[in-house]
């Protein structure tokens, strides 16, 4: 298995900004919110209280709504890619 580790009290805060362009799907806007003066990326909590603290029961309920993604897709056919591969490669 494969995972991706983050540290739910210490994530960057990431604004994906969506517009068209040319009819397409544009993402060149999108980034990490620096939010102090240095240009740095600023880490947070995922949820806080109003104090600024982290809010550890919606941080719980956050992280109870992931999902597997392994489990979502399957195991992968190496021989069916590498069958697909072929057919693209020579179509």
């Amino acid at each position: 298995m494969h995972w991706a580790f983050f540290d739910e009290e210490a994530a960057c805060l990431y604004q994906m900004r969506i517009t068209k362009t040319d009819g397409w799907n544009d993402f060149s806007t999108s980034g990490f919110v620096v939010s102090d003066g240095t240009s740095q990326v600023a880490a947070r909590p995922i949820a806080t209280r109003p104090n600024g603290d982290p809010d550890k029961v919606a941080i719980q309920a956050i992280l109870a709504r992931r999902h597997d993604l392994w489990l979502k897709q399957g195991v992968a056919d190496p021989e069916r890619l590498r069958s697909l591969a072929d057919d693209l490669r020579n179509a």
